[in-house]
């Protein structure tokens, strides 16, 4: 009798523009999905997502799903041309159902600050609520002030927060001045 060989392969693992990160494996016997929803972090382990099947020929898939909450090296894509231009650390924070925008903000700040030892003073979100304003405060521990903006490249329901440390940077070969 021919011994199977537990071969895992990872088909995907990588963030999405979405904000939403997923991983995605393959392998001869079936995964453990509870064992598969410990890989998010535990930041965002309570939204993991985790889907199980077989295929056609009797390989085993699993996929684990969450929202970012963490720090990424996000790079911004231009709205047209779909090329990646510019990218910048930060922490990307989902906002949750019902959530507020500044608490999530506040977290996410605590995030970077944890991350990187500079502090977030710099927010993004893809529309700001009604009663809002374009740069808007949010008024952080120890006095500091978290400006929050608008911008085209932060996912739908989250908040991207980032230090007066981290810069812009370009990305491959994008032409400077194009944003």
């Amino acid at each position: 009798m021919q011994k199977v060989v537990d071969v895992t392969e990872t088909i995907a693992d990588r963030l999405g523009y979405d904000g939403w990160y997923t991983l995605h494996l393959l392998s001869h016997v079936p995964v453990d999905a509870d064992a598969l929803r410990l890989r998010a972090p535990e930041a965002a382990r309570g939204y993991a997502m985790v889907k199980t099947w077989e295929d056609e020929v009797r390989m085993y898939h699993a996929e684990v799903r969450w929202p970012m909450r963490g720090l990424v090296r996000w790079v911004v894509r231009s709205r047209g041309a779909q090329k990646d231009l510019w990218q910048r650390l930060m922490v990307l924070w989902w906002i949750g159902k019902g959530g507020r925008i500044s608490t999530a903000a506040l977290v996410a700040a605590d995030a970077y600050q944890r991350a990187t030892g500079d502090a977030g003073i710099f927010g993004w979100v893809r529309r700001m609520p009604s009663g809002m304003s374009e740069g808007g405060d949010v008024a952080l521990p120890g006095g500091d002030i978290l400006v929050v903006g608008e911008a085209y490249w932060v996912p739908r329901g989250f908040v991207a927060v980032s230090g007066k440390e981290a810069r812009w940077t370009r990305y491959g070969n994008a032409p400077t001045g194009t944003s």
